[in-house]
């Protein structure tokens, strides 16, 4: 029996939901009282006149199936409301642009069984209610008006399909309609002119345009980013200024969406791997600044903290009540029953047309069923799986000591991280107990991940890129001979961080920026690296950026690099991957998403991507 199934792939195999947006396994008899709550806070904000927002964490173990929980909601509500899927922050200065970049790329996901995107969806729901209650009230209604009422109330998604050819006359004055009475409207229920209004021109141009490549050219202004000239003239919309707060402007946009989809259904806003902020407390304190605005400003969601149960009565203790009452509404999961976590490994063996008990023994259920977790029970379950069909040697496992040393440890660990933070003091953590674990495995899987994930429509941030940095940095103190250095210079400059490495002082920045901005904070690194001979310096430009045409762009990157302190760089599909590869890494460890230690993967990262500036530099 066993020769049966060795051309067949471990059923096991996979026991990680990263985004909701996935689809894996869902035995749904786990965790459904806890669904139906969800359910029933999504309807109550739809049912509630003023729309509030509603807020509520979601408390559960590593592996317990909380973004498993959350994918199970998006696969039920996708077709009608827009779900985001927002991870930790790393740069305390720009949480709230983090946050809406992220809402930006989940605004890509495609509805199921639709060619439709979230973003296309809300916003054809959206318009073609507002235009249908703005034409319903016309006391005299024009033939155009007419026949826009009926092509609109036969299919909200018709705004993409029958309102004219492309380029034609048709077209151009359905959509002028469009624009003239949607901010007629706009004006009337909440404000005219401001971010708000520019906002939804663009929108209204997004939805104008069938060609993919002016798309994409709306959707970088929707970021907040500066086009180019010759881009911003090919989709008529205005430049922002460079002088842009885009925190501001970040609010403001996820405002407009949220007033958008009163006319919808109400957004979901889901917070998840929030682990690490609790190292960083300027960068905590901001996130819950940031998570105050968003349940403030903006109306008609339901807001979802993903919270380790430890993590939350840490936030609880650490915000005010102004934050903390925000998400004291809880859903605890707790760990399902034995009998539940084998209806899972049975049902996984079946979707590959297995029978269970023709591979495991009785002995083998009791020890993978003793495990604490979800995610825990499926790997195991995947080692029993090679052992008894492949003849794979059992890796060792001791997780059966998790509420005695392993846990002890745990928790000496949890007390040096918090003296650490209270007396700012450095505190070398305790070498946590260590099992064989397949590394290799694990950052070939990674790997595959971010490549896939690198030619995903993305906002693409020189902040976020720096906070990387820092978040790496950050954790390998203790592990390398490294200091962050936190200086205060007063001019605009390119997102950057200062590292000393042994003797040698280093500033790394980034700038994707373009036009004006581009220029004015190149020539003021310029500077800097001019008055700075003993340090070196080195800039970074996304290599999925728009390329650098204008002269003087150019003569400022000629003088950077004849510098012989500095280096521009262009981080292409490779070094950005590989980057991504360790920061992932780090944010693995700090949520609790692999049990490789800091030193043991970062030997493997230091031989395997031994070519990678960042390796390199911290081998110095």
């Amino acid at each position: 029996m066993k020769e049966d199934y060795k051309n067949i792939e471990n059923p096991f195999s996979s026991s990680r939901v990263d985004t909701p947006f996935q689809q894996h396994f869902d035995l749904e008899e786990i965790y459904q009282d806890e669904f139906e709550i969800l359910i029933s806070m999504i309807e109550t904000i739809k049912n509630d006149p003023n729309r509030q927002s509603k807020t509520v964490s979601i408390i559960a173990n590593a592996g317990s199936g909380k973004t498993h929980l959350i994918m199970r909601l998006a696969n039920k509500v996708l077709g009608i409301n827009r779900l985001f899927f927002i991870r930790q922050p790393n740069n305390a200065h720009t949480v709230l642009y983090h946050i809406y970049s992220r809402m930006l790329e989940s605004f890509v996901q495609l509805i199921p069984n639709s060619p439709y995107s979230q973003l296309e969806y809300l916003l054809a729901k959206s318009f073609s209610q507002i235009i249908i209650e703005v034409i319903d009230k016309k006391y005299k209604k024009s033939k155009t008006d007419e026949t826009i009422l009926e092509i609109l109330r036969e299919d909200h998604l018709n705004i993409y399909k029958k309102f004219g050819k492309d380029g034609s006359t048709l077209k151009q004055t359905n959509w002028k309609l469009i624009e003239k009475e949607t901010i007629r409207w706009w004006s009337e229920h909440y404000t005219f002119g401001g971010l708000s209004t520019d906002i939804i021109r663009g929108l209204i141009k997004f939805c104008s345009y069938s060609d993919k490549s002016r798309r994409d050219i709306v959707q970088r202004w929707l970021s907040g980013n500066e086009l180019l000239e010759d881009e911003a003239n090919r989709v008529a919309l205005p430049n922002w200024d460079n002088e842009l707060n885009k925190e501001d402007f970040a609010l403001e946009a996820m405002s407009t969406f949220g007033k958008l989809s009163i006319v919808d259904e109400p957004l979901i806003i889901v917070f998840d791997q929030l682990e690490g902020l609790k190292n960083n407390q300027s960068l905590l304190s901001a996130f819950g600044e940031a998570y105050k605005e968003i349940v403030t400003h903006v109306p008609n969601s339901m807001i979802i903290l993903n919270l380790f149960p430890s993590r939350y009565n840490y936030f609880i203790e650490f915000f005010d009540a102004s934050i903390s009452d925000r998400f004291s509404q809880t859903i605890k999961l707790n760990n399902p029953k034995s009998s539940e976590l084998k209806s899972i490994l049975t049902s996984l063996c079946k979707s590959k047309e297995i029978d269970i008990d023709d591979i495991f023994k009785e002995k083998d259920f009791e020890d993978i069923l003793k495990l604490n977790s979800i995610r825990k029970v499926i790997n195991r379950a995947f080692d029993y799986y090679n052992l008894r069909v492949f003849d794979h040697k059992l890796p060792q496992y001791i997780d059966t000591f998790e509420d005695t040393i392993e846990h002890r440890i745990s928790m000496i660990e949890e007390t040096l991280r918090e003296l650490q933070l209270k007396l700012d003091i450095k505190v070398n953590m305790l070498d946590d107990i260590s099992y064989k674990i397949d590394i290799e495995g694990y950052f070939k899987t990674l790997s595959r991940q971010l490549e896939d994930d690198y030619t995903k429509p993305m906002i693409i941030s020189d902040s976020e890129d720096k906070g990387k940095l820092q978040f790496i940095t950050e954790a390998l103190i203790g592990l390398k001979d490294i200091e962050l250095c936190f200086t205060s210079l007063k001019i605009n400059l390119p997102e950057n961080i200062e590292i000393k490495i042994g003797e040698k002082d280093y500033i790394i920045g980034f700038l994707y920026s373009n036009g004006n901005s581009f220029v004015s904070k190149i020539k003021n690194f310029n500077t800097v690296v001019k008055n700075n001979p003993n340090k070196e310096f080195i800039l970074f430009r996304d290599y999925r950026e728009s390329a650098i045409t204008g002269k003087k762009s150019k003569e400022e990157i000629a003088l950077l690099e004849g510098t012989c302190n500095s280096q521009f760089i262009i981080m292409d599909r490779e070094d950005k991957i590989i980057y991504d590869i360790i920061y992932q890494f780090i944010s693995d460890i700090s949520n609790k998403e692999t049990d490789i230690k800091l030193k043991d993967g970062f030997e493997y990262i230091s031989k395997e991507y031994n070519e990678h500036w960042l390796v390199r530099l911290l081998g110095d």
